[in-house]
């Protein structure tokens, strides 16, 4: 039996028509945020995915709200449900959590390394990232377009990797 078999993702049906931001309050995000929102448009207007902006630690609340006033002008959500991630048609992140989350749920990842934890997940879970002189919105859109256009396959592959380790490292606490 193929990976694809043990892992099936979502129905498209059962995935949000929605587009997951998770930032972090970090100098280079923080720089480059106007970048970001641009990037956090261009889905919204190429892809018609309402952005979900996701606090994931209170640390990045005002960053979050910063985030969603510049976007006051097209529909857009407030989350601290991490648990929704994995429903999304998409996941834009500087949060590792927010990658693993997404990762897990098979859904179509861009990572932002602000941490060479975050560039060293994407590489070994294959999905796009942009390293802090990445983040301009030509580039993000570019990585973006790479994500949406990951083939299914390749996406239950990941997740079930994904899966595998995380069970590997779970077997292994004491």
């Amino acid at each position: 039996m193929g990976m694809s078999r043990l892992y099936r993702l979502p129905p498209a049906g059962a995935r949000e028509r929605r587009f997951g931001i998770a930032l972090r309050a970090d100098r280079a995000v923080t720089d480059r945020l106007d970048e970001i929102l641009r990037a956090i448009r261009y889905v919204y207007v190429a892809r018609h995915l309402e952005p979900v902006l996701f606090c994931l630690s209170p640390e990045d609340r005002a960053i979050t709200g910063k985030a969603s006033e510049a976007l006051a002008d097209i529909p857009c959500v407030y989350s601290t449900d991490a648990g929704r991630i994995g429903k999304m048609s998409l996941v834009l992140s500087v949060r590792l959590h927010g990658l693993i989350l997404a990762v897990r749920g098979g859904v179509p990842a861009v990572g932002i390394a602000y941490d060479p934890k975050v560039s060293a997940f994407c590489r070994e879970a294959g999905i796009p990232c942009a390293d802090e002189n990445g983040i301009t919105e030509k580039s993000l859109c570019e990585l973006i377009e790479t994500a949406v256009h990951m083939d299914a396959e390749r996406l239950y592959e990941i997740a079930g990797r994904s899966r595998q380790r995380e069970k590997q490292n779970t077997s292994q606490i004491p």
